[in-house]
Parts: C-alpha cells; structure tokens; sequence
C-alpha cells in the first residue's frame, strides 16, 4: 500500500480537523486504502507523527489545510532528498518570504497547490510549483442531514492564549459583540471553535449559557450546524462548514486578509454591523460552485498522481 504523510495539527482544532478529514476521505477515494502518517506542525507532539529519525519510506505528503505550509525544515529536505511529490489541498495565505529548503523542494520536487487564495496560489507559482485556486475541500465535502430552525452565530474572541486564532481587529470583535446583544431576543446559538471563544462569551453573556456550544469533537459542530437554519460565522471554516451543510451563510470578517478565501465561493464578507439577511448565501449558488470545486479537485490531483506513475 501507498503511505501517505498529511501535514497537519493533531490537536483538536475545527478547522483544522475538517481539512484534514476532507483530505485524507479525496485521497482514499483516489488512491484507495492507503498507510496514514501524519507530520505534526507543531514539534512539540511528535510521538506517534513523522520525525526526521524515523526512515518511513514515503510516497506523496499531502499539506491539509491550514495557514502554516511551509518552513518544515525536516520534512521539506527529506522531500527533496527522495523526491517525494507533494500536494497542497484547500492551504490559503501562508508566508511571504520562503527559507531554502521550501525553495529546494519546490524545485526539486514536483508540486501541486490546490489553494484556497489567491496569496498562497501566487507564493506557489512563484517557487515554481503547479498551482490553483479553489478552495479548502471541507466546502463540498460534509452532508447535511437537517433542516434545521436556529440562528446560529459562530464566535471569535479577541483575547485567546493563541494570538494567530484571535479575530485580531478591536473593531471587529467589538462589533460582533454588539451583533449578538442586538440578536439577544432571538436565541442565537454560540458556536465556539475554540475553548477561549467559549470562555469570553460565557463570562460576557451569562443569561446566554444554555445557548453557548463548545466541543472537543467534530461530530458535535456537525450536529450544531445542522441544527441552525442560516449561519453568520467569524470563523472561515465556520463559513465552509455552514456551506458545505447547505446553509446560507456569511462571514463576518470584512478587511481580514484571509478572508479573500470566500472572493470566488458566492459567500459574501461584510462587517457584522453592517450585515442584512439579505447577505447570506444562496444554497442552490454555492451548490454549483461546490459541484465544480469538487469534479475540478478530483481531476487535479488524480493527473497529478497518473504522472507520478
């Protein structure tokens, strides 16, 4: 069998673990029952992942979402060195400025990026690899199952341990909290990613907690956003998710540079005291793009893997 190693984080992160699980289900479905390794980003928790002292004779690494995709010294080196072929899958923005060993690979491998922005398509070009812009696969990846009847928000605090997972805009989350006090009549359930989201909202809006939703597992978010008849969400995978389970949606993120991963998804970026029902997203709409995101990510990858034959 194959063995494939997916850079990703083992630590439970939603949108993390709904790119991973996108990823490793295309390539199951491409290459079948493969061997699964995975190459933890963060060198703090490598126990049962990748390592440099660990001679695992690789046939592809495959980048599973995230922000982070490159700079891995270890792994890039070795990529070259034995000229592993490397795919990225639904990556967006990333650095701007690359060390040696991610030019090496770049050059000596060869390379696929299916990204979800025009920043990291752009980076990727440059360093010579094959590169498109599509999306983060978890859009067309998870099925709804429920109508759903909630109005559902998905919120970022501003003061997580994490900086990179904070909304990291004073404006922007002061305004979200305004959005959620002006909803307060409603009912809205709060969805938090992220264990500070949870924390914030519970300490701020105390006559809330029976409508605030945190979990350490993906089957609860699904569950959540199923539940929710239409989404306004913080979070960029809270938005793919929502959109993926066939809810009108929008992102709440309007002047975040990420947020450029939406420009081609029919899902609109407003200011949330600037956004109307009006905003949210049209199913039937982001359904075809879904359809051809999906047929478009399938050929990609599978004439990439044909060459390597």
């Amino acid at each position: 069998m194959k063995k494939v190693c997916y850079v990703s984080l083992r630590d439970f992160r939603v949108g993390d673990t709904l790119a991973l699980q996108a990823s490793v289900d295309i390539m199951d479905s491409l290459i079948g029952e493969h061997i699964k390794v995975t190459y933890e980003k963060d060198w703090k928790a490598v126990s049962n992942s990748w390592d440099s002292n660990r001679d695992i004779p690789l046939d592809l690494v495959v980048h599973a979402g995230g922000n982070e995709w490159s700079g891995f010294k270890n792994l890039e080196q070795m990529c070259s060195n034995k000229n592993i072929p490397v795919i990225f899958l639904g990556v967006g923005t990333g650095s701007k400025k690359f060390n040696c060993t991610t030019k090496k690979m770049f050059h000596q491998c060869r390379t696929l990026m299916l990204g979800r922005d025009h920043i990291a398509t752009e980076s990727a070009k440059k360093l010579g690899g094959d590169s498109f812009m599509l999306t983060c696969p978890s859009l067309f990846h998870y099925k709804n199952t429920d109508k759903g009847d909630r109005f559902g928000v998905v919120f970022q605090s501003n003061h997580c341990m994490e900086k990179p997972h904070c909304i990291r805009s004073e404006e922007l989350y002061n305004q979200l909290l305004e959005f959620i006090e002006k909803h307060k009549e409603e009912r809205p359930m709060l969805i938090c990613h992220y264990i500070d989201d949870y924390l914030d909202l519970h300490n701020r809006f105390p006559d809330m907690r029976e409508d605030l939703r945190y979990s350490n597992r993906l089957s609860d978010y699904i569950q959540w956003y199923s539940q929710c008849e239409v989404i306004y969400s913080m979070r960029l995978h809270g938005a793919m998710l929502a959109a993926s389970l066939n809810k009108p949606t929008v992102c709440l993120k309007k002047g975040v540079e990420k947020s450029c991963a939406f420009d081609h998804l029919a899902i609109k970026v407003v200011e949330p005291m600037e956004v109307s029902f009006d905003d949210l997203s049209d199913p039937i709409e982001v359904n075809k793009i879904k359809q051809k995101m999906a047929v478009e990510f399938h050929k990609q990858i599978q004439t990439f893997l044909d060459v390597e034959k």
